[in-house]
């Protein structure tokens, strides 16, 4: 029975967890169709299991776990496959669902339209979610976080990375999961999707890349898109603008995407890491963001270009 270990908590420096979820995914690659993986886990976060959800769908994996509060956990949010963006959620539920969008054989307008469900769906439940967390149980009951962090923020960057997904990477399975923790006042996002990559999205629209890396290289330095506007190529600032909104001194954040065999790493103060994962290569793009209680209110505008 395959194992996967997840000990990294949300403490724990970035490249580290990203390092473990490397680790457990490519033990999920030697996995047989329709067997049991076995979880040992105290904590995970969205980066630690949103990613594992496609390779446990895909292939009809089934998951145990020994501890119960994990397990009720895991169940509550809808591992490993998620909920659809058209079902209903109990209103006032203090915690985010693993969100499943399919895409296979959609039209672009529905495609659209399905992004567009996603993102007030879960700008919505980020919203509401957090500020509606029991002032009796924590000392700060959210309303003062999303105050600072601002509602034009998660929307933005929801809107970026949908927007991307939708446009760029051709893929056919989407995952979003997001939590917040009151303790650290922070909240976590990852996005999950089984498309082309940055490289092949790139080479698609016949720009000068050679590997993952390069492409995740020029993406970040150098904004190298594969829009057009007007007939001209334009320049990409999605991801640029997504980085600097998290990473500023303000909010203090972090920002990393995996994309094929390379990813990058961003976590302050200062930590701007290019990985590259030897013989690992994810089939898509794997994005994290996490957002810490600004240090005043946030207005996007004084970090995106």
């Amino acid at each position: 029975m395959p194992i996967l270990t997840i000990q990294t908590n949300s403490y724990s420096p970035l490249i580290g967890r990203i390092s473990e979820l490397v680790t457990n995914l490519t033990t999920l690659e030697s996995a047989e169709r329709r067997t049991s993986v076995e979880l040992l886990t105290q904590f995970v976060t969205p980066l630690a299991i949103t990613p594992l959800a496609h390779p446990f769908c895909e292939r009809e994996l089934n998951w145990i776990c020994d501890l119960p509060s994990v397990r009720a956990y895991l169940e509550t949010v809808s591992f490993p496959c998620g909920r659809g963006i058209d079902e209903r959620r109990q209103p006032g539920a203090s915690y985010f669902p693993i969100v499943h969008v399919s895409l296979a054989g959609v039209p672009p307008e529905e495609k659209y339209r399905r992004f567009e469900v996603l993102h007030n769906l879960y700008l919505d439940l980020l919203k509401n979610n957090i500020n509606d967390l029991d002032p009796l149980k924590n000392k700060k009951t959210g309303r003062e976080f999303l105050t600072l962090t601002t509602a034009s923020t998660f929307g933005f960057l929801l809107g970026e990375i949908g927007t991307n997904v939708n446009e760029h990477a051709d893929a056919s399975d989407v995952y979003l999961f997001a939590q917040y923790w009151p303790k650290v006042d922070a909240c976590e996002l990852c996005l999950v999707d089984n498309g082309r990559g940055l490289c092949g999205s790139l080479l698609a629209a016949g720009r000068k890349v050679t590997d993952d890396l390069d492409a995740i290289r020029k993406v970040v330095t150098d904004g190298l898109s594969s829009k057009y506007e007007s007939g001209q190529l334009a320049r990409g600032t999605g991801i640029r603008n997504t980085i600097r909104l998290l990473t500023n001194q303000v909010v203090n954040g972090e920002f990393a995407i995996i994309s094929g065999k390379a990813g990058y790493v961003c976590s302050p103060p200062g930590t701007l890491t290019f990985v590259e994962f030897g013989s690992f290569a994810w089939q898509g793009t794997i994005v994290h963001m996490r957002l810490k209680r600004p240090t005043r209110q946030v207005s996007i505008y004084d970090h995106i270009a």
